[in-house]
């Protein structure tokens, strides 16, 4: 929802940097034929993910809407080609994890930076199930995949 970090709100940490460009606040949406249709208040983004996901984060730094890929993070790797899965990371790639995490829901992050010995630094949001963001180095055998969507 929206951002609760200084200088977007009267309280939280200062000199935080996701803040000001993730756009955390609420849009207008209804369910029509089991998708997503802007209309009414809701917690779904102009993208189509639920705020403060990790699938909403991922599609905003990318760029992408649910026309692209859609669903839960668990979803995402059956919907593209598997040309563009890999087990290697490059900037702007999505770190993808399936089922077997949070949930049955799975998880994706931006790989951000790829180090000497091919270790990603990604950026993400609810890795904890907690609406946080956060940054952390994941070896490429810690990931189910690399999608390869904008990279």
């Amino acid at each position: 929802m929206p951002c609760e970090w200084a200088p977007q709100a009267v309280s939280g940490a200062a000199g935080t940097e996701w803040c000001p460009d993730f756009d955390w606040g609420p849009v207008s949406s209804t369910v029509v034929g089991g998708q997503e249709v802007v209309q009414e208040p809701t917690t779904i983004s102009p993208r189509g993910f639920g705020y403060r996901n990790c699938t909403d984060y991922v599609a905003f730094k990318l760029g992408i809407t649910a026309a692209v890929v859609h669903g839960n993070a668990a979803q995402w790797e059956a919907q593209i080609p598997p040309a563009y899965v890999t087990r290697y990371a490059t900037v702007g790639a999505v770190a993808w994890w399936g089922p077997e995490v949070d949930q049955g829901l799975g998880h994706v992050g931006v790989v951000l930076s790829v180090k000497p010995n091919g270790a990603a630094v990604i950026g993400e949001y609810n890795a904890d199930l907690d609406g946080d963001y956060d940054v952390r180095v994941v070896s490429p055998h810690a990931v189910d995949a690399f999608i390869h969507i904008r990279d």
